[in-house]
């Protein structure tokens, strides 16, 4: 009997240890690989209000640069690189925390090492670029391995960033725990209330309500060669709108019909007028039904307009040729959103929402 007790206890002793060595290996697979962040965000609020005076400008100065250019890499709107940071290291380039995670985007050692490209990850001029290749590489990771029509893009990549990529790809979404759920509703709460000057929510399911009707790219084929906000003086003599880009450029070379984005009223054409001498040839839309957005459209070519004030056209109705008119460096669309309520008839300019968000939201960019 005591030989059988023995026998027991052995077999006991074993699988006790085979289930602990499966724990361990799964650890390690969900929670450590790739970049798995040493930082909490539990307890931390889901929604942040919105504040006056919110926007680009809030990047550090010395970061801003970086900031965008990081942004682009990762193909994200800006203030999601800087609500990042914020959140990772208060803009702090010497930050080390507690579980050992490094510098202004806090780098553990073993994600740096695949990302850092050799670099220092004390210094923001190379921690920063790497926080935008870590972004792009995991969406890229998520799109190759079942996430590629994914919806809520963004959020499974901060996701990624956030828990791992290991455990999106096991939960086939977003991982069922606290912080990581936390996050991807903290980061884009603070970008658009911190570091974007409009009020327009960032993330994906906060903006399914602008996918109730059809639309259509404003510039089918047209590639996005200017985003929207602050941006370095171009001329000696700068003022708002030179230094603050309220749309978006595309382009497609020249010669393309420039399309409504949605089903909308034209309010105002010119090609004469006071702002002619920057806009060229533009066109005003208000937006029927929907959000009722103000849509505005610069640099058609002389003569290629297609619609008149008064006309209701249907998403993808032409409206003019893509043109190279007024202050213009080349031919492209310069295509602007105005915030609902703004007047139709008169510019947006102080008026604007990003369009990148919206349009990707419609998936038409």
């Amino acid at each position: 009997m005591r030989r059988l007790f023995s026998t027991l206890a052995t077999l006991l002793a074993a699988c006790i240890a085979v289930i602990l060595g499966l724990a361990v290996v799964a650890a390690l697979l969900f929670t450590t690989r790739p970049g798995d962040k040493a930082d909490t965000d539990e307890g931390q609020p889901d929604l942040i209000s919105c504040s006056p005076g919110a926007g680009a400008g809030n990047i550090p100065e010395e970061y801003r640069e970086l900031v965008f250019a990081a942004a682009r890499t990762a193909e994200v709107d800006p203030s999601i690189i800087a609500a990042q940071i914020d959140s990772e290291s208060s803009w702090n380039p010497t930050a080390v925390s507690p579980k050992g995670a490094k510098g202004i985007a806090q780098f553990l050692d073993d994600t740096w090492a695949e990302q850092g490209e050799g670099g220092d990850v004390m210094n923001p001029n190379d921690a920063i670029p790497a926080l935008g290749r870590y972004m792009k590489w995991i969406k890229t990771y998520l799109s190759n391995n079942g996430f590629r029509e994914a919806d809520n893009m963004l959020e499974l990549t901060l996701a990624g960033y956030n828990a791992g990529i290991g455990n999106v790809t096991h939960a086939g979404g977003i991982p069922n725990n606290a912080e990581t759920r936390n996050y991807i509703k903290k980061i884009p709460a603070l970008a658009q209330t911190k570091y974007k000057d409009a009020c327009l929510p960032l993330n994906q399911d906060d903006i399914e309500f602008v996918r109730s009707r059809k639309w259509s790219s404003p510039l089918p084929g047209g590639r996005l060669t200017s985003g929207y906000g602050p941006r370095p003086c171009p001329t000696r003599n700068c003022n708002y709108d030179t230094l603050n880009h309220q749309g978006i450029d595309l382009s497609t070379g020249g010669g393309a019909k420039v399309l409504a984005p949605a089903d909308m009223e034209v309010t105002y054409t010119s090609n004469n007028d006071y702002w002619a001498r920057w806009y060229g040839t533009w066109i005003l839309g208000q937006q029927m039904g929907g959000e009722q957005f103000v849509f505005e459209f610069h640099h058609c070519e002389h003569g290629s307009l297609k619609v008149t004030v008064g006309q209701k056209v249907s998403a993808g109705t032409p409206l003019c040729i893509e043109g190279n008119t007024g202050n213009s460096s080349g031919a492209h669309l310069h295509f602007q959103i105005g915030k609902p309520g703004t007047d139709p008839t008169q510019p947006t300019r102080r008026n604007t929402l990003d369009p990148r968000p919206i349009l990707i939201a419609k998936k038409v960019l």
